[in-house]
């Protein structure tokens, strides 16, 4: 499959369309509905309680995770799909709001507003190994795929 540019939202749609999950700032969870056959009807799955006002969440390609980033607690909930429970949590930078994953989904990278910076987020082990400066107040982050041009000449990797 193409690598596609990903970004985070308040509401997602698993590739599959169907399961859309939304973030409760208001009741600090994450709530799960199915989408039925003809995509006419949403039924609520389960609610999931996260961390502090949750602002976003990014579903891995692969479905197995969603990433939600809680802006009151300075975390990340990571929430395993299929259980539907929070299997970990992630301490991030001072109000994380918006989350891109790689396209390949083996990085993370968290916008965290009041600390001014990036926090780069390992999924295979969940853990932060990087957090990059950007400067006041980001609140969004997209991440684009696009083709290596050099991929292929000598001396390129």
């Amino acid at each position: 499959p193409s690598a596609k540019p990903t970004s985070s939202s308040p509401i997602a749609i698993t590739r599959n369309d169907r399961e859309v999950w939304v973030v409760n700032p208001d009741n600090d969870s994450v709530t799960v509905f199915s989408v039925d056959a003809d995509q006419t009807t949403l039924t609520k799955v389960r609610e999931i309680a996260v961390g502090d006002e949750p602002r976003s969440l990014a579903i891995a390609r692969n479905g197995g995770k969603v990433y939600v980033t809680n802006q009151g607690r300075g975390t990340v909930s990571v929430i395993h799909a299929h259980r539907r429970e929070v299997e970990k949590t992630i301490e991030v930078g001072t109000e994380p709001f918006g989350s891109a994953l790689t396209p390949d989904g083996k990085k993370l990278y968290v916008a965290n507003f009041s600390s001014g910076d990036v926090s780069v987020i390992r999924t295979n082990q969940d853990q932060v190994i990087d957090t990059i400066p950007v400067g006041p107040k980001p609140a969004a982050i997209a991440i684009a795929a696009f083709p290596n041009p050099w991929a292929g000449l000598p001396g390129t990797v």
